[in-house]
């Protein structure tokens, strides 16, 4: 989790870079006292260059497929047994609240039971939900990266090399997404976890339905 928030600030920073350039860009464009020769050679000189902000992006996304190998069986475990921990917790919390209401018990048990399984079902979504927001915040900003170079090729007066090296930038980043996955069964975004609460309350309402009354 750590890791992937890591890259994900990284690739930000990479971004951040190529946002700085074509905002300079931009202002040297709009200074009418500075010509397209002095434009190009400040430009070079004082901005990042676009090949290593490439070199960057390449670096980060191996590191971003070695970390996905290395934690991807843990990531799989993680999700399938906080799948089965809310699932169970919300059926006992359910189970808890129909037996209280049925015997009007205002034992503190029974009420410290329920706070319990149910704060153990809330961690285990919170878990859930922050290692998918890194990962999915991590390759959020890999495909900004495409978004800054396509708005820097916009601008009229960058050079041949420049442009040469914002498409190849812009095909490296397409070709090679940072992308997070459970060893490949599933991808760790926002719609996974969409999902997961999904048939979360499907087997809770299976199980309510054709379970003992």
């Amino acid at each position: 989790m750590q890791i992937t928030r890591i890259i994900s600030k990284a690739v930000t920073n990479t971004n951040l870079e190529l946002i700085n350039n074509r905002n300079n860009r931009l202002d040297r464009k709009n200074d009418d006292q500075i010509g397209t020769e002095e434009i190009n050679n400040s430009y070079i000189n004082n901005n990042v260059p676009i090949r290593s902000l490439a070199l960057s992006h390449h670096r980060l996304t191996d590191l971003s497929s070695t970390i996905n190998v290395m934690y991807g069986l843990v990531n799989l475990l993680d999700i399938f047994t906080a799948f089965v921990h809310i699932t169970t917790c919300v059926c006992h919390s359910i189970y808890l609240v129909n037996e209280i209401s049925k015997t009007n018990s205002y034992e503190l048990k029974l009420y410290s039971i329920l706070a319990l399984t149910f704060s153990w079902a809330m961690q285990n979504v919170a878990k859930s939900l922050l290692t998918i927001q890194f990962c999915n915040e991590a390759r959020k900003e890999s495909l900004d990266t495409v978004r800054i170079a396509n708005e820097l090729l916009l601008i009229k007066d960058l050079s041949v090399d420049d442009k040469v090296q914002l498409k190849m930038l812009v095909s490296q980043v397409r070709s090679r997404k940072v992308n997070f996955t459970a060893t490949g069964f599933i991808t760790l975004d926002y719609s996974f976890l969409s999902s997961m609460l999904g048939a979360v309350a499907t087997y809770i309402l299976v199980i309510q339905q054709f379970g003992p009354s």
